[in-house]
């Protein structure tokens, strides 16, 4: 997808119709919308932390970047938190009741 925000609003889009949508929604649908809102809400406490690395790294192009291991935690941990949540919400539902035989 890259950086153009066209694809982010576009696929916002598509899942807010999607949700809108009168009838039965899919339980991976909710996941999606889960996950693709969750992201950004992730990066958003670090984002100063992000911008000056990027920013060093531009400055400096022969320096071996070093990850950020603060930033990076944060925000695998955020968005695992909250996709298990919307699982276990997802599962204490009647999607999450059936019985597949």
């Amino acid at each position: 997808m890259g950086d153009d925000p066209c694809h982010s609003r576009l696929a916002g889009a598509v899942l807010a119709t999607n949700l809108l949508r009168s009838g039965t929604t899919s339980p991976i649908l909710f996941l999606y919308s889960v996950a693709f809102i969750s992201v950004p809400v992730a990066l958003y406490p670090v984002r100063g932390r992000l911008l000056k690395a990027v920013v060093a790294q531009q400055r400096n192009p022969d320096v071996t970047a070093k990850p950020d291991r603060l930033a990076t935690a944060w925000t695998v941990g955020f968005v695992s938190v909250v996709i298990l949540v919307a699982v276990i919400a997802l599962m204490t539902t009647p999607y999450g009741m059936q019985s597949y035989r």
